[in-house]
């Protein structure tokens, strides 16, 4: 989806036609990390994502490298199981350190934890700040198209937008699994011509600005 610097180098972990089931995939997927990990030598090793900080810690016990973590969710949401928040208190105190977004993602968990950690905000490229257009053209979203985002909620606010501004367009950038779920949404609630559905931008300053 994103053109990479070509100073980075993309190794895959699992080959598509490979089966199994959970602990079967996640084996897999550890014990080539750790392949990697031997092979590249890495002074640094950043995982995001639960399941991801889970792999890249077991994968690089007794290696050089230093590992780093990023909790980047809800911990209620991230971690809802005991076992799961238990998984990560275990592993989460082996690695060198932990990023969190808030504060209270870092509180959610112990102590011991918190004092490995950084709290580091979301990065905002500095070509995003410019002066905000009055005479914008449409009204814009933009992320995943999954339930976490509460998509259906905006759909049906805009709605009632249209009641009073039947003209405004709504154009909704981003893929998910929840797209044609979305797509009978507008249509189920009357508003599938002010609704578009972008599908994946690499230019998302240039929408914004006119947005």
């Amino acid at each position: 989806e994103y053109i990479l610097n070509d100073q980075i180098k993309r190794i895959n972990l699992e080959k598509s036609e490979f089966k199994g089931n959970f602990i079967a995939k996640n084996y897999s997927r550890i014990r080539n990390l750790r392949r990697v990990i031997r092979k590249e030598k890495p002074d640094v090793s950043i995982a995001f994502m639960a399941e991801n900080n889970f792999r890249l810690i077991i994968a690089a016990l007794g290696k050089p490298t230093k590992t780093i973590v990023s909790v980047r969710n809800d911990p209620a949401k991230e971690y809802p199981s005991r076992m799961k928040k238990a998984i990560a208190e275990l592993l989460y105190k082996k690695t060198d350190s932990i990023v969190f977004q808030t504060e209270d993602a870092k509180a959610a968990f112990s102590t011991q934890i918190q004092k490995k950690s950084r709290i580091i905000f979301n990065q905002v490229d500095e070509s995003f700040f410019f002066d905000n257009n009055d005479e914008g053209e449409y009204i814009v979203a933009c992320g995943r198209l999954s339930k976490q985002k509460n998509y259906p909620m905006m759909l049906r606010a805009f709605s009632e937008v249209l009641k009073e501004y039947p003209e405004e367009q709504l154009l909704i950038y981003g893929e998910g699994d929840l797209k044609e779920e979305l797509i009978s949404l507008t249509e189920e609630i009357g508003i599938s011509e002010s609704v578009h559905f972008m599908g994946f931008s690499t230019n998302m300053v240039e929408v914004y600005r006119k947005a």
